[in-house]
This record gives structure tokens, sequence and C-alpha cells, in this order.
């Protein structure tokens, strides 16, 4: 019949129906994206009120642009595989000096101290231009859980216009990417992991 209700004890039937692994799916996969929606569209996120992030809290969220990067093994390496982890990303130019070194360790500490989180955060260097292909593929070897990405002068071009980094070169800056490619982040060079690392856990906590 048109206009009929349904009462309560029919809809909690409908409720019934509904396969658990589907709430289960719907709770897992829509909770986070629902959180960096609100990220996105705020610009007074909760998790950082009154100044209490650590590093630069970028607002609104700026989305990377169509870049394509390649990793050391030849894989194509786009905007989709910076989306659903956390990425905290590294620039360098050329090669990976004592500096960059030493970035990578302090996001590969960062990274193993979120714990049981640690599957959610994904490492990504991008060294634009490298002098020798052969000679990072061999610095970087013993880095199973860092992907090393190398690129052409119009990607670091479209990088920089994402992060409007246009008086500011990007290199020797770590960021934090969200699951939906957005910069959201910035720290300079030389910043304390274990602030990074406070920063990181909200976020994660949040998602």
């Amino acid at each position: 019949m048109i206009g009929k209700r349904v009462d309560t004890s029919e809809k909690d039937q409908l409720i019934r129906k509904i396969p658990w692994p589907v709430l289960i799916m719907i709770v897992v996969f829509g909770v986070p994206y629902l959180f960096t929606w609100y990220l996105i569209s705020s610009d007074d996120p909760i998790f950082f009120k009154k100044g209490q992030s650590n590093g630069q809290l970028i607002q609104p969220p700026r989305a990377l642009k169509e870049a394509h990067y390649t990793t050391l093994s030849g894989r194509d390496f786009g905007p989709k595989s910076f989306t659903g982890k956390w990425t905290l990303l590294s620039i360098y130019e050329q090669a990976c000096d004592e500096r960059c070194q030493q970035q990578t360790y302090l996001t590969r500490q960062v990274r193993l101290a979120t714990g049981s989180d640690m599957r959610e955060v994904q490492r990504v260097l991008i060294i634009t231009t490298p002098q020798n292909i052969e000679t990072l593929k061999k610095q970087f070897d013993e880095h199973k859980a860092l992907t090393v990405l190398t690129g052409p002068a119009q990607a670091l071009t479209e990088l920089n216009e994402a992060l409007e980094e246009n008086t500011e070169s990007p290199f020797n800056h770590l960021y934090i990417i969200d699951p939906r490619g957005h910069v959201m982040m910035k720290y300079p060079a030389n910043f304390e992991g274990k602030l990074i690392l406070e920063d990181l856990e909200i976020l994660l906590a949040g998602s």
C-alpha cells in the first residue's frame, strides 16, 4: 500500500537481514574516508585545535596533481598509489646525501613507533633527476619498506603546484599525505621525530 509506514519491528527485521560482514566492511572502510572528508572540509580540524599540531598544518589539505613517478624497479607510481594509507613523503634532488639518509632513518623510526598501526603508514622518497639509478638501487636495497621514486622535471613542477611551494624548495622537507592523497602536514629539515610521531598518532587514532 502506498504511503504505508514501516513499524519498529519491521525496521528491526530489515536491520537483522543485513549480513554482519557487510556492516563490518562499512565501518572498516567508511570511517577513514569520513574522517578524511572532515579534515578536507573543515578549516579547523578538531584533532589540532589551538595550535596543538607540532608541524605546519596545511589548510585546506591540497590534492596531489596527476603526476606520475617510477619506482626503482620500473613500476608506475601515480596519484592513486598515494591513497589508502598515511604517507610520509620526503623529496631530494639528484642523490640521497647524508641529510637524506638521516631523514630516511627518521621516517623508518617514526613508522616503527606506530606499532600496530604501522601497516597504515607508508614511506615514500622522491629523488628528482637522479644521477645514477643503479647507485640508488644499491643504496636502498635493504630498505624494503621504503618506496623510492624518480620522476621528470614536469612531475616536480606539478608537485610544487600541489604543495604551493612557489618561493620555497620542497627539498629536505617532510610531508604527511592523508589516505585520500591530500597533503596536510609539513615539517622542516631536522625536525624532531618524536614530535612528528605525536602528530601522526593523533591522525591514526582519528582514522
